[in-house]
């Protein structure tokens, strides 16, 4: 029927935005309305997604386009074109043209400022680095607006606030230790602290890569993370019949792997270049430190290569990790 329409019409591009954040959308049908272009004369579909992976589209490399991250002049070059005020304005002040510049300048200075601390891994998006700044903007302009600094002051400004939001966050700390100690966790409230670790964007890929490493056979990582990979056989051949009763891998300990291995899974499922500024080395202490992953050999340096790893964090809290990221371990996990 539609195709009957659309024979005699001029073509029609067709783009769905944010498809892979549906719910109850399967890969079947994401893979039928892909291929609609394929079927419809004069018809070409368009599939919008955060992070692109090998088992959305039952297909093993449509044809794509990488959007890369902005960098910190685009971004904050965007967020310039809409700056807030330090003064409030009303219908009898006159906005003047130095008023304006001025709010430019200042506003510049703290999202290139904000940008250096946690656009890198946190705001990967201009929406959560804009949503950061107008949260911390009132702050940083009230010493202006009560005379203690001029609007040129920006480091001053800047310090203060830091201080100030770090004042802020101990008081937060403090206030949650008192409360959670005048009562005995249960586990639910174990699980719900399992979820409040605030890991870094490449963080979070670093664990979920570690708990591939230690619940796939190394034998199936060309399978699983290989672009070039025959997966229709691989398929194939994994539906054969086995004798005796099989457990599933999520439900057994995991097994050791060494460092290289879980880096090339990292590699493998990281949606986006690798930033040569971002130290891998602290990151994997850091995920060591507060226990997701455990050091099991005895190679003094931790960064050596063939050093011995294993997670220590179960599906659901991985699961949850992928998720932040866009990231769906069950992709890439053997059944």
């Amino acid at each position: 029927m539609l195709q009957k329409l659309l024979l005699h019409s001029r073509p029609i591009i067709l783009v769905l935005d944010g498809v892979d954040k549906q719910r109850e959308i399967t890969s079947t049908i994401l893979s039928g309305v892909a291929r609609m272009g394929d079927m419809i004369e004069n018809l070409t579909v368009v599939l919008v997604v955060t992070a692109y992976g090998p088992r959305l589209l039952n297909s093993s490399e449509p044809p794509s386009i990488h959007f890369p991250a902005y960098s910190k002049e685009e971004c904050v070059k965007i967020l310039s074109l809409s700056p807030k005020s330090i003064f409030e304005i009303d219908n009898e002040t006159e906005y003047s043209s130095e008023m304006e510049n001025e709010d430019r300048w200042l506003w510049t200075q703290c999202c290139s400022a904000i940008w250096d601390i946690m656009g890198k891994y946190a705001a990967r998006n201009v929406n959560a680095l804009k949503d950061v700044v107008d949260e911390l903007w009132p702050s940083l302009v009230r010493p202006i607006v009560e005379n203690e600094y001029g609007i040129r002051d920006f480091p001053k400004l800047f310090n203060r606030l830091k201080n100030e939001e770090l004042r802020h966050s101990e008081e937060i700390y403090l206030a949650s230790r008192i409360v959670t100690s005048s009562k005995i966790p249960s586990d639910g409230d174990l699980e719900a602290s399992n979820r409040t670790h605030d890991l870094p964007y490449f963080s979070k890929y670093l664990l979920c890569a570690a708990y591939l490493a230690s619940y796939n056979s190394a034998k199936n990582d060309t399978r699983y993370f290989s672009k070039f990979s025959d997966k229709s056989g691989s398929r194939k051949r994994a539906k054969r019949k086995r004798t005796g009763r099989q457990l599933n891998r999520k439900h057994l300990g995991p097994r050791p792997f060494p460092l290289e291995r879980m880096l090339a899974i990292f590699q493998a499922i990281l949606p986006i270049s690798l930033v040569s500024s971002v130290d891998l080395g602290s990151q994997i202490a850091t995920l060591s430190s507060l226990r997701l992953i455990r050091k099991i050999s005895n190679v003094a340096s931790p960064a050596d290569a063939s050093s011995k790893w294993r997670v220590n964090v179960g599906f659901e809290y991985v699961r949850n990790v992928g998720r932040s990221v866009r990231l769906e371990v069950e992709n890439y996990l053997e059944e």
